[in-house]
């Protein structure tokens, strides 16, 4: 253990080569030695110091500029399997942070934050402290304060999520993601902010938000409309809004609109909790509309998207599927 220990320590203080770093994240990922690496972890957890509040909004930011540039999910599949949740976030964030980072993103008890971590195949409901109710999809993450303070309701989300805001003027409620940040006093939404994803979308149902992108731009929207951010271009589009579309997956629906085969693959596998390996090219130029209403398993949905896309072939091997 003293090895091992010395071995993460060194990573956690960034004096490791980029060689080391890449294999001590693979082994990390991996699903062994889980005691280990959480008690280690805990122990590195147990040394930080309590920061506030302002220093975990801004240390936020630089967490979501560093997380994009990795594979998440993975990670994320390792950490709802910690059994203690700060230890488990902890986890996440040791590898895109640098030490002084990771120390601002602490969330302790001085601060009061929460976690909330929605496994794939799975959905959540959290009531906040103000009566907001925030349904979460599969693969989501929620940070939030345990109590709001009297001037601001800020949450942090990555994922998918219906807010049901509780209305207050006199304290706005933020969602800030890592592409878009919602500024809302009291309405209904649903948000979509995976960083696995291709784009980002606000979709709003009722009262009214402000949008803010990475690039400085706001946007007011209205009932009944869609904010799109493209992530690879910045471009920002805002059209009438399909709203039962967007806020179905709340009701165990799946849709596909104008979608890539690279974004389905990924709500499948948050949606039914398997894992989806596409082995083949072919279909990365193909956009697929399609919805599933009626609980369909995940063999009923790829026989169906095999015909969709003609020559598609597949199968499924203890809980894998496998696309050529």
């Amino acid at each position: 253990m003293t090895h091992t220990k010395e071995i993460i320590e060194k990573y956690l203080n960034s004096k490791a080569d980029k060689s080391t770093q890449n294999a001590f994240a693979d082994w990390f990922s991996a699903p062994v030695d889980a005691e280990l690496k959480e008690e280690l972890l805990r122990m590195e957890w147990e040394k930080e110091e309590c920061l506030s509040e302002e220093e975990v909004t801004r240390s936020y930011d630089r967490v979501m500029t560093r997380i994009r540039r990795r594979s998440f999910s993975r990670w994320m599949k390792y950490a709802a399997c910690s059994a203690a949740a700060s230890v488990a976030i902890a986890a996440v964030l040791y590898f895109w942070l640098p030490k002084n980072d990771v120390e601002s993103l602490q969330m302790a008890s001085s601060v009061n934050m929460t976690e909330c971590y929605v496994s794939h195949g799975e959905k959540k409901v959290v009531t906040l402290s103000d009566s907001t109710t925030v349904i979460l999809n599969s693969g989501s993450l929620l940070i939030y304060p345990e109590e709001f303070t009297s001037s601001e309701r800020q949450v942090y989300l990555t994922g998918e999520a219906i807010f049901d805001v509780s209305k207050n003027d006199a304290c706005p409620f933020i969602v800030t993601t890592p592409d878009l940040k919602i500024q809302v006093h009291g309405t209904l939404f649903n948000v979509s902010s995976y960083v696995d994803g291709s784009y980002a979308t606000t979709t709003l149902k009722e009262g009214s938000v402000s949008v803010f992108d990475e690039q400085g731009g706001q946007y007011l929207l209205s009932p009944n409309q869609t904010l799109r951010y493209e992530k690879e271009s910045g471009k920002v589009s805002v059209v009438q809004a399909e709203v039962e579309d967007a806020f179905a997956w709340k009701d165990g629906k799946l849709c596909f609109k104008s979608d890539s085969i690279h974004a389905i693959v990924n709500k499948i596998e948050r949606y039914y909790g398997v894992q989806v390996y596409l082995t083949t090219s072919r279909y990365d130029d193909e956009r697929l509309t399609a919805k599933f209403v009626n609980g369909e398993s995940v063999e009923e949905m790829m026989t169906t998207l095999s015909l969709i896309l003609p020559g598609m072939k597949w199968h499924m091997e203890n809980s894998i599927v496998y696309i050529k």
